[in-house]
């Protein structure tokens, strides 16, 4: 780092500081990239942040991006691994049937979905889900008649009717315009595939024991850089932060599995579940 900050004209720090700075910059375009595309203002989500080091920059990208909070799970580092373990259960079935909605044979279009809900629930059943915990719900690949790309559009979970059309073709529309921003009423919707999600509810995981560590949650203090300063900031041990507690930043806090950074006028508090979640809005720009 010394030979770059060097070569570069900046000290050692602000060379790190500069390559974190980067790095989650670039974190962040990756994800406005998708969100951009479908037409989504990030300042309406919040952000998940999983992994060990996930939380490490999840403050900083959420900036960049205007997200005005971020939400680390307890166990963010082995996530993927307790959502295996707590996960529903699902099946998602498909069958291709192509016509404009106007002109569907709403027969066998519900032949195949009667088909395509019994054998889904045929599969839950062989993964020993019992029929009261098994749900489904209704979806086609729709797209205006010319187009090379779907829509995924919810559809009633009933027989359907020529009374129900009208229905379907508005909520193509409605959904049409939330992935793209626009919809046409010049085109003519189409049906491509039908689609049924059957769903196994497992039993929802108990809250996690926040403070289940009976220990001081304070660990001690350190000199964080932050926007071209040191802070004294606070370093949290998280496994023993109790239930609704809160830390402002600067400062750290430091989990089995993972570790957060919370910048200067970051506010976070611990849930129920002992998730941390993480305000930042107080950093955020302001206007459109």
């Amino acid at each position: 780092m010394e030979r770059l900050a060097a070569q570069i004209g900046l000290s050692p720090i602000e060379t790190a500081d500069g390559l974190i700075r980067i790095a989650c910059e670039n974190m962040a375009q990756a994800v406005k990239k998708v969100l951009v595309s479908r037409g989504r203002d990030p300042r309406d989500f919040i952000l998940a942040s999983f992994g060990g080091a996930g939380a490490m920059h999840a403050c900083f990208v959420a900036e960049s991006m205007n997200i005005p909070k971020v939400i680390m799970p307890i166990h963010a580092g082995v996530a993927s691994a307790f959502g295996a373990t707590a996960m529903d259960l699902r099946q998602d079935l498909e069958a291709f049937y192509f016509s404009p909605v106007v002109e569907a044979d709403l027969a066998t279009v519900n032949s195949l979905f009667e088909t395509l809900e019994n054998r889904a629930v045929e599969l839950l059943l062989a993964d020993g889900i019992p029929r009261e915990r098994i749900e489904l719900s209704r979806s086609a690949q729709m797209r205006y008649v010319g187009q090379t790309y779907e829509v995924d559009t919810p559809l009633p979970s009933k027989v359907l009717e020529q009374a129900d059309i009208p229905g379907i073709i508005e909520t193509f529309h409605q959904c049409h315009e939330r992935e793209y921003g626009v919809s046409s009423n010049d085109f003519a919707p189409a049906l491509v595939a039908l689609g049924v999600t059957a769903i196994g509810k497992m039993a929802t995981p108990p809250p996690m024991p926040a403070g289940a560590s009976g220990g001081d949650p304070v660990k001690g203090q350190r000199q964080i850089y932050f926007n071209g300063a040191w802070h004294p900031s606070t370093v949290y041990d998280g496994h023993a932060l109790k239930t609704d507690a809160s830390v402002a930043g600067p400062c750290i806090v430091e989990y089995e599995h993972a570790c957060a950074v919370l910048p200067p006028n970051a506010v976070a508090t611990v849930d129920t579940y002992g998730n941390l979640i993480i305000d930042i809005s107080r950093n955020l720009k302001t206007g459109d």
